[in-house]
Formats: structure tokens, sequence, C-alpha cells
């Protein structure tokens, strides 16, 4: 998911807010030609939130942007969760029931 809101600042140069995120459900490794399915007691994903720069090149339809921002990642293992980053926390992963994450056992 890539969300941006924000607007022009100047000809052909946007100012935004953005954050964007990622998750990868039920990954599978592959290591020496053997692959091993970790089943839906697995997920990773990663976020990034904050400022965001886009310049456009007219007429050639072209652009580049960037974002400068806090982010973080998360990794959802057999009912182990680590996250890691800077800043507010940025869940990407769906957490199982029972998990005791949220609930406070």
């Amino acid at each position: 998911m890539d969300l941006r809101i924000g607007g022009a600042v100047a000809r052909d140069t946007l100012l935004s807010f953005d954050l964007s995120s990622r998750a990868m459900a039920d990954p599978t490794l592959q290591v020496d030609g053997t692959t091993t399915a970790y089943g839906h007691d697995a997920c990773a994903g990663d976020a990034i939130l904050g400022l965001g720069l886009t310049r456009s090149f007219m007429p050639a339809n072209a652009f580049v942007a960037a974002t400068l921002g806090t982010g973080g990642g998360s990794i959802l293992f057999e009912n182990s969760i680590f996250v890691s980053g800077v800043g507010p926390l940025l869940w990407t992963c769906p957490l199982p029931r029972g998990s005791g994450f949220l609930e406070g056992n």
C-alpha cells in the first residue's frame, strides 16, 4: 500500500505526507534447491511514514520521488512477534487470535 497526500509547492514540484507498507504472508524459503513452506504461522512486513518530495519533468511525462521518514519492520513466526524500527509502531502483519500481544497476556 502506498498513500500520499499533498499538493504543489512550485511548478512541477509536489510536497506530500507519505505512508507506505508491504506485507508478505506465508513465505517460502529456498536454500540449495530445498524449499520450505512456513504455512499460516509466518508473516513479514515493513512500513515507512514521512515527508515526500516529487519532481516531474514535462513534456517527458517522467518524475522522481523520494520520502524521508521513520519506519519499522515486523515478523510473526510461530506466534512469536519481532518488531524493529524507530518512531511509532508500524505493524504490518496480522496478529493471530489468542497471541496475547494486544490482549495484555
